[in-house]
């Protein structure tokens, strides 16, 4: 089998060394391209990066100047990379054009989208495939004149 290659969702977290009043915890979402013959191999090798990276943080990680450690929480999705059509899919490495991989959510709303392309903080819901089903619409009777 040949190899392919795959984008690898790492997630790890920043765990402040006092506890803190803040509820919300500091997730870092990291997206590794990694290469292997099967998925199995290729979210081995993500693991394998992900508990590096945060063992590579070290002690003298902060945020807002609380000192704190990096926690490796585990891979949230492996994506299998797709070039483009004109590109074979395990022979070629990836290219400009290359599909590393893509996240499905959703926004309450228009104002919500425009604020999500510039860049600004929003709150979106994750869909990990696809939108929920939407729900089905009931026949309006009507009548036989």
């Amino acid at each position: 089998m040949a190899a392919e290659w795959y984008g690898a969702h790492v997630i790890t977290s920043f765990r402040p060394k006092k506890k803190t009043s803040r509820k919300w915890i500091n997730v870092w979402e990291t997206i590794y391209l990694v290469k292997g013959r099967t998925p199995a191999e290729a979210l081995r090798k993500a693991e394998k990066l992900g508990k590096f990276e945060a063992k590579g943080s070290g002690s003298g990680l902060t945020i807002n100047g609380k000192p704190g450690k990096m926690v490796f929480e585990g891979i949230r999705k492996l994506m299998l990379v797709m070039n483009p059509f004109d590109m074979k899919q395990s022979e070629d490495r990836p290219d400009d054009g290359t599909d590393i991989t893509h996240s499905d959510f959703g926004v309450r709303n228009q104002a919500e989208l425009k604020k999500l392309v510039r860049g600004k903080q929003v709150t979106v819901e994750y869909y990990e495939y696809g939108p929920p089903p939407m729900p089905k619409r009931r026949k309006k009777k009507t009548r036989d004149h």
